[in-house]
C-alpha cells in the first residue's frame, strides 16, 4: 500500500504487528483502495486515551463480480478497532446515506492514510451518493443516540416521572421528524399524555367493547349450531358447551387484562401515551413506519429497567456528543451537500464542551437541564434544514454505474470503457 499521509504516528500505527492483517488477508492487501480515520478521532472529538479507529474499502475479487462467490462485505478487526468493507457493500452503504460510512467521503485530507485512484474515483463522486435518504438516516441516527442517552439516564435511577418525560421527548422527536418531512401536508398529529381517569375510561371503554364483542360472537355461533340440521342432538350439546368455555375464557382473559391495567397504571406510563389529531392524505407506507418507530421506542423504553444501563460521565458526555454532532452534520448536507466529518472552530468548541461534561452534573449520573434547551436548539436547526434542504430526491445511479465500470473494467482489464 502507499501512503497518502504525511502523519508519522498513522503511518507507523497500520506497520504494527497488529494490523498485519491489513497486509495478509486475502480481501485486503492490494485489494486496498482506500484507508481513512474514523471514530471520534475523525470527528475532533477525541480524548487523548481515545482509541484509534480505522475504516476503509477494498475492491471485490473479480470471482464475486462475475461469478457466484457470496461478497464478502467486510473485514472487522475488533482488536484494532478496524472495519474495512467489500467495495460493493461500501456503495449501497453510501446510497443509503448511512452515517457511519458516510462520513468517510468527509474526512480531512490529513486523516486518509492511504488512497487508491479507484477510492479517489469514489471521493469525487462523493455528492453523487447523496439523497433526500439522509434526512430519515440522520434524523433516525440522532434520535437513536437520543433515546440510548435517555437510557443511560434512567439505568442510573430517574424516577416514573422522569422516564415518562423521556419517553414523550423521544417519541416527539420522532414525529417532529416525521412532520418535517412531510411539510407539505397538512395536519394536527399531536402526543397526548391521559391522566389517570382518561386511562381508566380508555380501559374500560376497549374491555366493554371487546366482551361485547365476543357476546355478539357467542349469540351468532350459537344461532349457527342451534340451526344447523346436520347435526344430532348430541352434537349441538357439544359444540355449545365448546363455544360457551370458549366465551369464558375470552371474558377471564379480558377481566384479567383490565384489572393488570388499572393496577398497574401508575408506573405503565408508556400505556397513557396516544397519537390524536387527523391523517390527511399521508402515504400509508410513511404511516406504518412512523407506527413501528413509535413501538421500537416505547418498548425500549419498558425494556430499561431489564438491563444494567449505569453509564459513567464519559460515557454519558459520548452519548451526547455523538447526538450533537449527527444533528450538525445531517444539518450541513441538507445546507450544502457537503459531507463534513471534521469539526472546528466554533462547532469543535462546542462538541469538545459537551464531550469533557460541561453538561453534566458533577455527580455524574444526571445531564444539567441547559443541555436539553441546546439540543432543542439544535434539533431546531436539523428540522429548519430538514424543509429547506438542496438534496435530490434519488442518487445519481447513472453516475455511480459508470464509477462501479471504470473501476471494475480497469481493475480486471475489461476491454470496453464507460458507454
Amino acid at each position: 500500500m502507499e501512503k497518502v499521509t504525511e502523519n508519522k504516528e498513522l503511518l507507523d500505527l497500520i506497520q504494527r504487528p497488529e494490523y498485519e492483517f491489513l497486509r495478509n488477508n486475502p480481501y485486503l492487501g492490494d485489494n486496498i483502495l482506500l484507508l481513512s480515520l474514523g471514530g471520534s478521532r475523525a470527528y475532533g472529538t477525541n480524548l487523548p486515551e481515545s482509541d484509534v479507529d480505522i475504516r476503509g474499502f477494498a475492491v471485490n475479487p473479480s470471482s464475486q463480480i462475475y461469478g457466484l462467490t457470496k461478497d464478502f462485505e467486510q473485514v472487522v478487526d475488533t482488536a484494532t478497532d478496524t472495519i474495512i468493507y467489500s467495495l460493493n457493500k461500501m456503495v449501497n452503504l453510501l446510497i443509503a446515506c448511512n452515517p457511519n460510512t458516510i462520513e468517510i467521503l468527509g474526512c480531512r485530507p490529513e486523516d486518509y492514510i492511504y488512497i487508491h485512484e479507484f477510492g479517489q474515483l469514489v471521493l469525487d463522486n462523493k455528492q453523487n451518493f447523496l439523497s433526500k435518504k439522509a434526512i430519515d438516516t440522520f434524523g433516525g441516527y440522532a434520535t437513536a443516540q437520543y433515546n440510548r442517552l435517555e437510557h443511560a439516564l434512567l439505568g442510573n435511577g430517574q424516577n416514573n416521572d422522569k422516564t415518562l418525560e423521556m419517553l414523550m421527548h423521544s417519541l416527539q422527536c420522532c414525529l417532529d421528524a416525521f412532520n418535517a418531512k412531510h411539510k407539505d401536508t397538512k395536519s394536527n398529529i399531536i402526543l397526548k399524555v391521559l391522566n389517570l381517569d382518561e386511562y381508566e375510561k380508555v380501559i374500560n371503554e376497549k374491555y366493554t367493547n371487546e366482551i361485547h364483542y365476543a357476546d355478539e360472537s357467542l349469540t351468532q355461533e350459537l344461532k349457527l349450531i342451534t340451526t344447523n340440521p346436520a347435526y344430532d342432538m348430541q352434537t349441538k350439546v357439544s359444540k355449545v358447551q365448546s363455544a360457551v368455555d370458549r366465551h369464558r375464557n375470552a371474558t377471564e382473559d379480558w377481566e384479567f387484562w383490565r384489572y393488570e391495567r388499572l393496577k398497574n397504571a401508575d408506573t405503565a406510563i408508556s400505556e397513557r401515551i396516544v397519537l390524536d389529531g387527523d391523517f390527511k392524505q399521508y402515504p400509508i407506507g410513511e404511516i406504518q413506519t412512523l407506527l413501528r418507530e413509535f413501538h421500537k421506542i416505547k418498548s425500549e423504553y419498558g425494556n430499561v429497567n431489564k438491563r444494567n444501563t449505569k453509564k459513567d460521565a464519559i460515557h454519558m458526555a459520548k452519548h451526547m456528543t455523538h447526538l450533537i454532532r449527527l444533528y450538525k452534520m445531517g444539518k450541513k448536507l441538507n445546507e450544502s451537500m457537503e459531507i463534513q466529518t471534521y469539526w472546528d472552530g466554533k462547532d469543535h468548541d462546542e462538541l469538545m464542551y459537551i464531550r469533557n461534561g460541561g453538561f453534566m452534573e458533577e455527580d455524574g449520573l444526571r445531564i444539567k437541564p441547559e443541555f436539553y434547551d441546546y439540543h432543542r436548539k439544535v434539533q431546531e436547526e436539523y428540522n429548519y434544514s430538514v424543509k429547506h434542504t438542496v438534496l435530490p430526491d434519488k442518487p445519481n445511479i447513472e453516475a455511480l454505474n459508470q464509477m462501479l465500470f471504470k473501476i471494475y473494467s480497469k481493475a480486471y482489464n475489461i476491454n470496453g470503457g464507460i458507454k
